[in-house]
């Protein structure tokens, strides 16, 4: 693999591990003053889970990547 795309691959995990350490603050507990607060600040929670599984996958697949295995996943640019 030429050095610009392992440059590139590893500023792309870079990114993700930081979108991973940014979406793992919304998985702190906090006290909701009324039902419809903590309805909401429970769904904020788990679209955060669905983003922070979707970047790690994405991260392995980029590890696999930088190491020679192959991915089977695709992501569009966008993702």
């Amino acid at each position: 693999m030429e050095a610009t795309a392992r440059e590139r691959l590893n500023a792309e995990m870079a990114e993700e591990q930081e979108r991973l350490r940014y979406l793992q603050g919304f998985f702190q507990g906090e006290s909701m003053p009324d039902m419809l607060d903590d309805a909401i600040h429970m769904e904020s929670v788990r679209f955060a889970g669905t983003l922070a599984d979707r970047s790690a996958r994405r991260l392995s697949a980029l590890r696999r990547l930088l190491s020679g295995g192959a991915v089977e996943e695709r992501f569009c640019e966008d993702c």
